[in-house]
């Protein structure tokens, strides 16, 4: 209750009121006595309210945040609603949540990014202006929790990659750890069969380890996030080096791969989520044929070169220089193919003259026979004659290439010679 005393004129003016309160105005006049009393109730306007009171986050998950707060302590008319804002520590664009009843004080942040920071704060509206809100209350900052590690990209062969028997160059992807720590990153090897296609990704066993003689599915090698970093940076990883190390307490051989057999490799990350679990995610496979055991030493060229050259003159010149030194490779071996294959087939060519060569000879010599029964003289000397000219002459013309020239034998048997006579060199 105020008093104003001594009040001249018609009006006054009462200060200090609270907004949007309901006061009784009595006004009584005073001469000689005092007069009867009149009074008013009158209504102060809302103004803009405090803001809330006592933000906190409880509860949070990978991709949620629970908000709590306090009505303000000056309301300073009828609330209307709250309205919770925030944004990701790498950004300054507030996002806002749907109004919230008066009547609740808690808000479900959801959709959110794993492991990252939110900051957050809570406005309040009341009937003074329904398009206005009041000042902010005080902003928090939150971490969502860790979950599932992003997939990771499928291998790409390396620039410098040469088909081999043995091994594979790749490029290293870069894993995204966005979504919390990584502790592993796994190359996974699946052996399979000629002319398979790669599993679906719910084939893959739950549990893939370290190599073991006989198994189709093994982890070749395993790499703390910050040596898998280096990789990266120098843009390579084989698979088939035939190299030993030991993570985690496990002993892991990147085993040779077999000559021409499919390989389907697989990048495991490996992460802990929102309750301090292990888990992991897995990209898509790729395909990898290996060749024969011939090319094998194209890719130990290969390997050698990006890192001898690469050391010397940068990875961009070296890997030109390396591509020349495999071409000329390519070509010598193709050239000694061709040479071998060129060989084999006059090896085969003599043989079969030879045995041709061995036919005529038989044929003579059975000429013999008939032509001691044709004769009925003492021919038998000019025969065996005639035989031993005729295998030397055809054994002669058949390795100097003038079969056409040999002279024919003038004895009985000369239909059987003439026969034989106009056999095609060809066809020998």
């Amino acid at each position: 209750k105020t008093t104003l005393s001594n009040v001249t004129g018609l009006s006054t003016p009462i200060d200090g009121l609270i907004p949007s309160r309901n006061y009784t105005v009595t006004v009584r006049a005073f001469t000689v006595e005092t007069g009867p009393a009149a009074s008013l109730i009158v209504n102060t306007l809302s103004i803009m309210p405090s803001p809330p009171l006592n933000v906190t986050v409880s509860g949070p998950t990978s991709t949620s945040l629970l908000v709590m707060w306090n009505s303000p302590m000056n309301p300073n008319g009828e609330l209307q609603f709250y309205m919770v804002y925030h944004t990701g520590i790498y950004s300054t664009n507030y996002k806002k949540s749907d109004p919230i009843p008066i009547s609740e004080t808690t808000y479900n942040l959801s959709g959110l990014v794993p492991y990252t920071e939110y900051s957050i704060y809570v406005t309040a509206t009341n009937d003074a202006r329904i398009d206005a809100e009041s000042e902010s209350s005080a902003v928090i900052s939150r971490h969502t929790l860790p979950s599932h590690p992003r997939t990771p990209q499928t291998p790409s062969l390396s620039d410098v990659h040469v088909q081999s028997a043995t091994r594979a160059t790749f490029v290293a992807p870069d894993v995204d750890a966005s979504n919390g720590p990584v502790r592993y990153i796994d190359f996974i090897i699946h052996h399979a069969a000629l002319g398979s296609s790669a599993p679906p990704l719910s084939a893959v066993p739950s549990v893939v380890g370290p190599y073991v003689e006989g198994s189709d599915w093994y982890v070749a090698v395993r790499y703390s996030y910050t040596e898998y970093q280096s990789k990266v940076a120098s843009n390579q990883f084989t698979v088939g080096s035939g190299s030993t190390r030991t993570m985690g307490g496990l002993r892991y051989r990147n085993m040779p791969l077999k000559p021409e057999q499919v390989y389907f490799i697989y990048l495991r990350v490996i992460g802990i989520d929102e309750n301090g679990e292990e888990v992991s995610s897995i990209g898509q496979p790729l395909k990898y044929v290996t060749s024969d055991q011939t090319s094998n030493s194209f890719s130990s060229t290969a390997t050698g070169c990006s890192e001898s050259v690469g050391m010397i003159i940068g990875p961009a010149s070296a890997s030109f220089v390396c591509l020349l030194t495999i071409a000329a490779h390519i070509i010598i071996w193709r050239y000694r193919k061709r040479v071998q294959k060129r060989f084999a087939l006059e090896q085969r060519s003599n043989l079969s003259l030879e045995r041709m060569d061995s036919s005529l000879c038989d044929i003579v010599a059975n000429s013999e026979t008939i032509a001691g029964r044709e004769a009925k003289s003492n021919d038998e000397n000019k025969t065996t004659a005639h035989y031993d000219v005729f295998c030397a002459t055809s054994n002669s013309a058949v390795n100097s290439n003038e079969y056409q020239d040999a002279p024919l034998v003038e004895t009985k048997q000369d239909n059987l010679y003439e026969h034989v006579d106009v056999v095609d060199r060809d066809e020998l």
